[in-house]
């Protein structure tokens, strides 16, 4: 059945922590295996001096100290520190070998597993060439480098004397960017002009003529700074002014100008897939971002089947006039509400129905204007592991628009049950925070889906037409994970994605597609968080469901899942299993 599109844009992300009951082992093993954590916990932290404070308000507390204000470790690609890290990597390998696994704490044993896991990854594309850029599309160099500096939190005086000291590296930045970029043009590899084009763009959005997002985000944040006085915050203004002026701006005039020289030399980027490496990078995307082992073929096929399952149903329930004319005039029977308003009510359903946590609250803020990507509806930003009582959710009222279904899905997604819910209930069960750079971003999105579902339920509204809405927001992550394994993968043109798209929506041309094209080249492999995840916990639940007949209890399914959460679907699996084992025999 074809219809009108509608689109459903994925929501950003952040990372979780989760739970585990302890089990009976050797203390002596667990506290060393804790101060090997803690070991590489600072180890790896340190590795990108910027991204110590979205982590940590006070590192010194974790012995980590903060001994320059770089974005990024420039060194990388030098031959004494790629030497160096390698050899450092086979000493802490060595020693996480040597731990007996029985002997440590649930909580540890999964750790263990995510840590082994993330080596074998490592291993097994030891020698794949990375086809990544430093360029990026809708979310590329310029995107980041403003929304790092929105989301830089100030909590007290010196997080704004080092975002100051941080904010005079990004020429710094951009000039290995561009560098970077060069040396990758002499192999073929360059940037699409899609990729070149937004971020263009975006320079005048951000630091244009009439608007400048350092300047007035940083003031912004200034004003509601009580721990300033009326002098630090005016003497502080005027510092970030006169470093924007003269050094901020200056880089984006420099890398715009490079953008259109790029544009007008630079040949069209037809993607990695015609590349010989191209199917062992494509590969890893899967695992990192959807954290499966299927590879791309077994992955689409396994997605073309949820495809038309979705398509069959979501085709029955618009049989039904009522229900087609709600869903094409996006009237669903909600009521009109604030975020607010729906994210109470979500706090109050989220109590009723699923496990307790000691509730920080939230923040809803709106993205400022020149922030407001097409592609972003929303994200939930990660408190930071020594403060966690600021957990605050940005909104994009633009790409939202008025559509109440988007609008409610999207706070379940985000709040609660979602990643807001997630990631405070498994923090509280007092993980180590390694586990932040160990978790998979495919079962956080798979979670934060899956609980919206269930949160779609408790309106009091039609259950068809929840439904709906619903099954609509997984087509289009469905399609779009379907395109991006071809485009990425099987060197798919606009033709072939319109071809995909054209079985199921009225469209005119290829053109119609173009977007989706783009987007796919320039972030290949993203959308397969939120492809991918859902269906992986949906199965499992069957899985278990079917094992244990009448004793299957879906609120003791959740809180397993949540025990093991973060993990990639087969570490996550083998758990959920073994409880679902211990269940059925006693």
């Amino acid at each position: 059945m074809k219809r009108q599109m509608k689109w459903a844009a994925a929501s950003l992300i952040c990372s979780l922590i989760i739970q585990c009951m302890p089990a009976a082992a050797d203390q002596k093993t667990q506290e060393a295996f804790d101060a090997y954590l803690d070991r590489i916990y600072a180890q790896w932290i340190s590795e990108n001096p910027f991204q110590i404070h979205f982590y940590l308000e006070h590192p010194e507390n974790y012995g980590i100290e903060l001994s320059s204000y770089t974005l990024m470790d420039y060194s990388e690609y030098d031959e004494a520190a790629i030497e160096a890290y390698e050899k450092q990597q086979e000493e802490d390998l060595k020693e996480l070998r040597s731990f007996d696994k029985t002997q440590l704490t649930r909580q540890q044993q999964i750790l263990y597993d995510k840590l082994m896991e993330q080596i074998d990854l490592n291993e097994k594309y030891a020698d794949m060439f990375d086809f990544s850029s430093l360029i990026g599309g809708s979310n590329g160099i310029v995107n980041s480098l403003a929304n790092n500096f929105q989301n830089y939190l100030f909590i007290e005086k010196k997080d704004v004397e080092e975002y100051l000291k941080f904010l005079q590296d990004i020429p710094n930045y951009i000039d290995y960017a561009i560098e970077y970029t060069n040396e990758y043009a002499e192999y073929d590899l360059v940037p699409s002009k899609y990729m070149l084009q937004v971020n263009s763009e975006a320079i005048d959005e951000l630091v244009g003529k009439n608007t400048n997002v350092f300047i007035e985000g940083f003031e912004k944040k200034l004003d509601e700074a009580a721990f300033l006085s009326d002098e630090e915050r005016a003497n502080f203004k005027a510092k970030n002014k006169e470093l924007v002026e003269q050094i901020v701006n200056p880089a984006f005039a420099k890398l715009k100008q490079q953008l259109s020289q790029w544009q007008e030399t630079f040949d069209e980027w037809e993607g990695f897939a015609e590349y010989a490496e191209g199917e062992d990078y494509y590969n890893y995307l899967i695992e990192t971002y959807a954290g499966v082992s299927m590879d791309a073929e077994e992955l689409f096929d396994y997605m073309y089947d949820k495809l038309d399952d979705c398509e069959e149903r979501f085709s029955e329930l618009l049989e039904d006039d009522e229900i087609y004319e709600g869903y094409m005039n996006s009237e669903y029977g909600f009521e009109k509400r604030t975020p607010s308003e729906i994210l109470d009510a979500l706090r109050v359903y989220t109590k009723e129905n699923f496990a307790p946590i000691a509730d920080p609250g939230y923040q809803v803020e709106e993205l400022p204007n020149a922030l407001r990507s097409d592609g972003v509806l929303a994200y939930y930003l990660t408190p930071q592991e020594d403060h966690d009582d600021v957990n605050q959710i940005c909104l994009n009222p633009d790409a939202l628009g008025t559509d109440l279904g988007v609008l409610y899905e999207t706070l379940a997604h985000e709040g609660y049950p979602g990643h807001l819910y997630f990631f405070n209930y498994v923090k509280q069960q007092g993980w180590h925070p390694i586990n932040f750079f160990v978790s998979n971003i495919g079962f956080e999105e798979g979670w934060a889906e899956y609980a919206a579902r269930l949160s779609l339920d408790s309106w009091g509204l039609d259950p068809d037409m929840m439904e709906v809405i619903f099954l609509d927001q997984e087509f289009s992550y469905l399609l779009m994970g379907l395109s991006d394994i071809g485009i990425n993968y099987g060197g798919w043109t606009v033709d072939d994605v319109y071809d995909l798209w054209e079985t199921y929506f009225y469209l005119d041309s290829a053109e119609d597609v173009r977007d989706v094209y783009d987007a796919c080249m320039a972030e290949p492999g993203t959308i397969l968080s939120y492809s991918i995840g859902y269906y992986q916990i949906c199965d499992l639940e069957e899985e278990v469901k079917e094992m244990l007949g009448e004793s299957f209890d879906h609120n003791e399914f959740v809180t397993e899942l949540l025990s093991v959460g973060g993990a990639s679907f087969d570490i996550t699996r083998s758990y959920i299993m073994e409880w679902a084992n211990e269940k059925l025999h006693g």
